[in-house]
């Protein structure tokens, strides 16, 4: 298994990048690989002096598929018991939280499993939990400012419920007066 890394890696660092056909002139063409079908194409007839083509003698030995550049088998985790199952090395998925993701590397480091999408899991342990703590007091703030405006607008509601009664009396007082002045322009 370790040979056949060892020979992958040492393949990979003389492969050549394959690449399209006249890609390089022509704007519209992506530089990934397609394979030359032209009469004349001259990397087809493979011509001193022109890019190599892609064949099967390039690949990787069968043994180090989907192996690491270490030779680490390439788990995904997504909970703890897909970490229980692993040996040597894992990934850890991409689509979890940040609490999840937390989680899961503070099990793997105390398992001393090498964890191949962070290089550094004890500082990338100790940002998520600085990201989660600012994100807590961001919603205490959020929610005091939440809970001052509710306070502020049950004040309101009930000044302008006063402020209701109020002119109920003023209009009732204001008939009681009118009728009074009725009364004082009759009995003159």
């Amino acid at each position: 298994m370790e040979k056949a890394v060892e020979l992958r890696n040492a393949r990979k660092a003389k492969k050549p990048r394959f690449r399209r056909s006249d890609a390089h002139r022509v704007p519209r063409l992506e530089m990934k690989w397609h394979k030359p079908k032209g009469g004349d194409n001259k990397i087809r007839r493979k011509l001193r002096g022109h890019p190599r083509q892609a064949r099967i003698g390039w690949g990787s030995p069968r043994d180090a598929y989907g192996l690491s550049p270490e030779g680490f088998e390439q788990v995904v985790v997504y909970t703890l018991e897909d970490l229980a199952k692993v040996k040597g090395a894992c990934i850890i998925a991409r689509t979890l939280g940040g609490r999840k993701r937390m989680i899961l590397l503070k099990k793997a480091q105390e398992m001393k499993l090498k964890v191949l999408n962070f290089q550094d899991t004890a500082q990338t342990i100790k940002d998520i939990e600085e990201d989660l703590k600012s994100r807590k007091e961001q919603e205490k703030v959020r929610m005091s400012k939440k809970e001052k405006t509710k306070q502020e607008s049950l004040k309101k509601a009930a000044e302008k419920e006063k402020d209701k009664n109020k002119k109920v009396e003023t209009t009732e007082e204001k008939e009681k007066r009118e009728a009074e002045e009725k009364r004082k322009v009759l009995e003159q």
